[in-house]
């Protein structure tokens, strides 16, 4: 009995941070400092359309970048969801873009996958802003830019309930406002 008590003590002093709100919460999504945050570099890329979209076009706007690619499964399961924050907060100055980082060889499947979703989708077959903003090229992988085109928020990969830290952040960001 004495070796059991000893363990659920060893493990509970172990886990006090987790029990007693050491862990980030859901409710503060680790925003950047305005002060702390980087510039994001201006790109350009095609949208599925053929029209050209560069980042600095949406000026003033909160601006979510997700990386994705048809074949990644968490990429799919949380792009609904950035469709749906979307939604809720495209009058206050959200924009999403997805960015597939589809090669040519599985670039045909990514209109019938982004039809389903409001966010504008981009397309980067060579992997040039990947390269610059991606640079571990991890899929999905999320961005939040600031209504001054700095970095206020990036999250790699996808777990069910992410989707509630970004739109905290979005939140938080959206009521920054113009500096």
């Amino acid at each position: 009995m004495k070796k059991v008590n000893h363990l659920l003590l060893a493990l509970l002093l172990m886990h006090t941070p987790l029990i007693f709100g050491g862990m980030q919460s859901w409710a503060d999504p680790q925003v950047t400092a305005v002060k702390a945050r980087a510039v994001a570099p201006d790109f350009e890329l095609d949208d599925l359309k053929g029209q050209v979209i560069r980042l600095s076009q949406f000026k003033d706007k909160v601006v979510v970048v997700n990386f994705w690619a048809t074949w990644c499964a968490p990429c799919k399961q949380e792009i609904p969801h950035l469709s749906r924050i979307l939604e809720s907060y495209k009058d206050q100055g959200l924009v999403v873009l997805t960015i597939s980082t589809d090669s040519p060889q599985t670039q045909s499947q990514v209109g019938r996958l982004a039809r389903r979703w409001k966010t504008h989708t981009l397309l980067d077959p060579e992997g040039r802003v990947v390269a610059q903003l991606n640079p571990r090229g991890i899929a999905p992988y999320t961005l939040i830019v600031d209504r001054n085109g700095k970095i206020a928020f990036d999250h790699d990969g996808y777990h069910s309930g992410d989707e509630i830290k970004m739109e905290a952040a979005i939140k938080v960001i959206l009521a920054e406002g113009k500096k």
